[in-house]
C-alpha cells in the first residue's frame, strides 16, 4: 500500500470513529487494503456493512474510552477535531487522522477544493458540471455526493476532482487542494467549533498549505475574508458582484465577466440565470473561475449556467398555491443565509423561522425583516424566543406566530398569513436537530406540507 500522512497503514492498530457515509467508505477502503480496523460510535444502533471485517465494535456514550491504545484513529467530521478524548490520545503516540486526509495523500489527480459558510454545494456542483460538459473527466465529492475514496481508484493523473469540504473535515487538513475556493466567511457551526476564530482558521486550512502555485478563489466583496487571506501564498483570483475584479470574475451592468489573463471575456447576461438571488451570481462567478483554471472552455461554462438549477432545500421554488409561492430554503441554518433570501425578493414575505442552537446572533437578522416588506413570521424550536426577543427590539410591527409544534403546523401558520401574491420561505437560520432528523428531513417535510395545500 502507497505510503500515507498516517504511515504504512497495514500491520498498525486502527480505529474508525464513527460509522457514517464517511466512515463506511474508510471501511471498506481499509478492508481492501488488508487492513481490519475496530469500529467506535456514539450510536448504540449502528450496524456493521454485511461483509465488512472488523476487529471490535465498541458503541454507545462511552465509545471513545479507549482509543489511546490504537496506533491510529480516523475521526469522523462530527466529531471535533479538538475534543479532549482526542487531544488525549494523540499526546499519547495515538496518529489523528481521517476519510479526507487519507484521501488527499493518495489522490493522484487535480483536487478543486471549495468551502465557505454558504453556496460551497452550489458551488462545487457548478464546477463540476463545467468541467463535465468540456468532455473532461470529473468527479464530485466530499461533504457533497460521494466519499472520495469511493471513487479513488477510477482517478489517474487526467482526472479532476471537485471536493465540496466543511470545516469539520477541513479542521486537521496539512495539504491543501491545487485550486482552492471560499465562497464566503461568517460565523457558523460554534455548537461544534469553540470560537468564530476557530472556524475561521478550520476554514483557512483549505490554502494556508499551498505554495506559488496554487490558486485561491476567494470574494472580493467579503472583507473577513480579504483580510484573513492576505498573507497567503497562493495566487490569488477574485470574484465579486459589486466591482471589477482582475484577475477574477465580476458582474457589472447586468452582465458576467471573466478577465484572467488580462483579457475580458464576457460569460452571459444575469437574465440567462436560472439560480434565484444575487448570492447565486457569486457562486456562479467563482464557479466560473475554478473551471477555467481547471481547462473547461467558455462555451461549456455558458451551457451550464443557463441549464443550472438550484438545489434541493436551497432557496427552491416548490409552487404556487391559493396565489402564494412557496420556497424550501432548509439548508439554511444560520442568519446569513435568512438574510440572503430576504433579499431574493421584493414581494411581501411570510418567514418559517427557528430550530435548534447554534449560539447565533439574531440582531442583524432581525433588523433586516424590519426593513424588507415582511408581512409575517412563524417562529419556532428552541431559537424561536431569541429571534422574537430581538424583532421586538428591532421595532418589528408585522404578522406573528408562535404556536406551531409540527411541520403542518407551520405551513398552515404560514398559509393563514400570507396573501395572494406574497412568498413563504422555509428559511430557518437555525439547525434542525430536535423537531426534525436533518435539514434534509425538514425541508422534505416541507415540501410534502405544501403539495398537500393543492
Amino acid at each position: 500500500m502507497k505510503r500515507t500522512v498516517v504511515g504504512e497503514l497495514k500491520g498498525k492498530k486502527i480505529a474508525i470513529l464513527g460509522l457514517g457515509a464517511e466512515g463506511r467508505s474508510l471501511l471498506k477502503f481499509l478492508n481492501e487494503q488488508g487492513a481490519v480496523p475496530s469500529v467506535h460510535d456514539r450510536l448504540n444502533n449502528i450496524a456493521a456493512p454485511e461483509g465488512a471485517r472488523i476487529f471490535s465494535i465498541k458503541l454507545g456514550e462511552d465509545y471513545l474510552e479507549d482509543i489511546q491504545s490504537y496506533d491510529v484513529v480516523f475521526r469522523s467530521p462530527g466529531l471535533p477535531r479538538l475534543h479532549p478524548a482526542l487531544v488525549a490520545a494523540e499526546k499519547a503516540g495515538v496518529t489523528i487522522s481521517s476519510h479526507t486526509k487519507l484521501f488527499f495523500e493518495l489522490c493522484p489527480s487535480l483536487i478543486i477544493g471549495v468551502t465557505g459558510t454558504k453556496g460551497k454545494g452550489t458551488t462545487a456542483s457548478l464546477v463540476h458540471e463545467m468541467i463535465l460538459a468540456s468532455s473532461k473527466q470529473a468527479f464530485l465529492g466530499g461533504n457533497i455526493g460521494t466519499p472520495p475514496l469511493d471513487f479513488l481508484k477510477s482517478l489517474s493523473e487526467n482526472s479532476i476532482v471537485v471536493l465540496e469540504l466543511s470545516s469539520f473535515q477541513l479542521q486537521d487538513l496539512d495539504i491543501s487542494p491545487s485550486i482552492a475556493l471560499i465562497t464566503n466567511l461568517a460565523s457558523e457551526h460554534l455548537d461544534h467549533h469553540r470560537t468564530a476564530e476557530e472556524y475561521r482558521e478550520a476554514k483557512l486550512n483549505i490554502l494556508r498549505y499551498q505554495d506559488s502555485l496554487g490558486c485561491a478563489i476567494l470574494n472580493a466583496d467579503d472583507e473577513v475574508l480579504k483580510l484573513s487571506a492576505a498573507g497567503m501564498r497562493s495566487k490569488k483570483y477574485w470574484f465579486s458582484t459589486q466591482a471589477i475584479t482582475e484577475p477574477g470574475a465580476y458582474a457589472i451592468d447586468g452582465s458576467l465577466f471573466q478577465s484572467l489573463d488580462g483579457e475580458e471575456i464576457k460569460i452571459c447576461d444575469i437574465s440567462e440565470i436560472k439560480l434565484r438571488g444575487i448570492h447565486n451570481v457569486g457562486n456562479i462567478l467563482a464557479a466560473s473561475i475554478a473551471a477555467r483554471l481547471a481547462g473547461a472552455n467558455i462555451g461549456a461554462i455558458r451551457s451550464v449556467i443557463s441549464s443550472f438549477e438550484t438545489l434541493p432545500h436551497r432557496l427552491k421554488f416548490i409552487g404556487k398555491f391559493r396565489g402564494v409561492d412557496y420556497y424550501d430554503d432548509s439548508f439554511g441554518t444560520i442568519p446569513e443565509t435568512a438574510m440572503i433570501a430576504l433579499e431574493s425578493f421584493e414581494t411581501p414575505k411570510v418567514l418559517i423561522l427557528g430550530g435548534s442552537e447554534k449560539k447565533s446572533s439574531f440582531a442583524e437578522l432581525a433588523r433586516r425583516i424590519v426593513n424588507a416588506n415582511v408581512r409575517g413570521v412563524v417562529l419556532v424550536g428552541e431559537t424561536g424566543p431569541r429571534i422574537w426577543a430581538e424583532l421586538q427590539k428591532a421595532g418589528y410591527l408585522g404578522l406573528v406566530s408562535h404556536d406551531a409544534e409540527s411541520m403542518k403546523e407551520m405551513v398552515d401558520a404560514a398559509c393563514s398569513l400570507a396573501k395572494p401574491g406574497d412568498v413563504v420561505i422555509l428559511s430557518p437560520a437555525s439547525a434542525s436537530f430536535g423537531m426534525f432528523r436533518d435539514y434534509k428531513d425538514r425541508g422534505d417535510q416541507f415540501v410534502k406540507e405544501v403539495l398537500a395545500l393543492k
